[in-house]
């Protein structure tokens, strides 16, 4: 109930009778979850919340103590000879070290995600999409941040500005446009089950554009031009916390390189790890100096990589978005600065695709891709918008059937150059080709190595079959496969 002389803070009284330390601090964020005025994380930090204002994290038992101060009229029972009578007071300062320490604050309503745009969340048995509402919706611990007197973005059933947006990039295939569109629209998903793959950019020569275009992908989902961070060692760990301390999601690293000794091969077994965790949707990093962590939900990793491939671990969480051009050329539009100027009408054309999908998949569509929900999600709303529906062969190339294609078409060239009249093969001949290109085809190489020749042909086989159809470029000429 609010005090007549002060209506806007209701007032919370810290000498009532009998009450422990514990049960003060319930009854204090209990009336402050109630009211929406504080929320809080998995990692139990505190989140204030004011009218028109987007939370903000309180750091420390001051910055605690001048909220709590706002939120509530502190009163204590002050006895005078002629009876007894409430009065203001100040909240002490080792008090609000009680309160802001105190475990009852996980009574608070959880702050899964804080955005400042419309998100998807998708039914937890169905998968069908709905937006977020402006505000806190407990239900999905979502808070989407609106300022006062904007209008939030709303879904297009179009795709005129991302098709223009990326038609200056020169992708090796137009499944690897649909890959990156198809990479987009899985960032607007919250939901803890349904992670995104890390997004891969390589390309046949430097200065390709793979930095501007992932640069554009971070700046279409977050409205900020994303700045890459260290991939190695302590300093990418710091970083990392770093981004996380600040609310951002997305996390780049441009240019990746081999350690020393390692053959050419990027090898992080910290992302690989970060990239698939099961942490209820979180991803943790430590904090510099200290022995807690901080976390962040719906983590988005990508990177660009030049003379340099990806171990086991990562190419198996891999997106790739491979771009070729045989001589460089101004890039038409500039993606970066197309996504800028376009952001609002971009982001409205991918929220409209989660509502558009005709299709549905099963389990024998790239079968030993990790992602499952996010391909099942992601995967018909791309071949209802940039498919043929007719086509046998998806209109996405994952790097488990790309790699396979490379030694689809080296190995026909290799019968072409053997000209010995005869360009029939099967898995048990492309499996020989493959062992004898360990450094060319070094991913499927070492995947294969161990595994029984049996087994290794029956597998190539299932490979093979998703290729069916597929144009494969083998100068001088186009290839399908029978």
């Amino acid at each position: 109930m609010s005090d007549p002389e002060f209506p806007d803070r209701p007032v919370f009284y810290l000498d009532v009778k009998d009450e422990s330390p514990y049960d003060l601090a319930c009854r204090f964020y209990r009336g402050l979850g109630a009211s929406g005025h504080l929320l809080r994380k998995v990692d139990n930090s505190l989140w204030a919340v004011f009218s028109g204002s987007k939370p903000h994290r309180l750091f420390t038992v001051d910055e605690f103590k001048g909220y709590a101060q706002a939120f509530y009229d502190f009163r204590k029972i002050v006895r005078y000879p002629n009876g007894e009578h409430p009065t203001s007071i100040s909240l002490r300062r080792d008090q609000a070290a009680d309160l802001f320490y105190s475990p009852a604050s996980r009574l608070l309503p959880e702050l899964k995600h804080l955005i400042i745009d419309p998100c998807i969340i998708c039914n937890s048995y169905t998968d069908q999409p709905s937006l977020t509402p402006p505000g806190f919706d407990p239900a999905s611990g979502v808070f989407y941040y609106l300022p006062p007197g904007s209008s939030p973005i709303k879904p297009v059933e179009e795709t005129r500005y991302l098709t223009e947006c990326f038609s200056g990039v020169p992708f090796e295939r137009a499944s690897y446009r649909n890959n990156l569109v198809g990479w987009l629209l899985g960032g607007l998903i919250l939901n803890s089950g349904i992670e995104s793959p890390l997004l891969v950019f390589t390309g046949n020569q430097p200065g390709i554009g793979k930095t501007k275009t992932m640069e554009a992908v971070g700046y279409i989902l977050t409205g900020e031009v994303p700045l890459a961070i260290a991939h190695y060692g302590e300093e990418f760990e710091k970083q990392l916390s770093a981004l996380f301390l600040k609310n951002l999601r997305f996390v780049a690293f441009d240019n990746i390189s081999a350690q020393r000794g390692a053959t050419g091969v990027f090898r992080n077994s910290r992302l690989a790890s970060l990239l698939t965790e099961d942490g209820g949707g979180f991803k943790k990093a430590r904090i510099l100096s200290q022995s807690s962590f901080v976390y962040q939900s719906a983590v988005l990793f990508s990177m660009t990589a030049n003379n340099c491939k990806l171990d086991d671990d990562l190419t198996c969480r891999a997106l790739p978005i491979k771009l070729y051009r045989d001589k460089l050329q101004a890039m038409k539009p500039f993606v970066l600065d197309y996504a800028q100027k376009h952001r609002r009408e971009l982001y409205a054309e991918l929220l409209g695709l989660a509502f558009n999908n005709q299709f549905t998949i099963g389990d024998d569509i790239f079968p030993a891709f990790r992602f499952r929900r996010w391909l099942k999600f992601v995967l018909p709303r791309i071949i209802t918008s940039f498919g043929d529906p007719a086509a046998k062969t998806p209109p996405m190339a994952l790097d488990e059937v790309r790699e396979v294609s490379d030694a689809v078409v080296e190995f026909y060239t290799f019968l072409l150059e053997m000209d010995n009249g005869g360009w029939e093969f099967n898995s048990q001949d492309l499996a020989q080709h493959i062992k004898s290109q360990p450094q060319r085809l070094e991913g499927l190489h070492r995947r294969l190595e161990n595994v029984n020749p049996r087994a290794r042909n029956s597998e190539l086989g299932k490979f093979l079959t998703t290729l069916v159809d597929q144009e494969f470029s083998s100068p001088p000429e186009l290839v399908y496969l029978r």
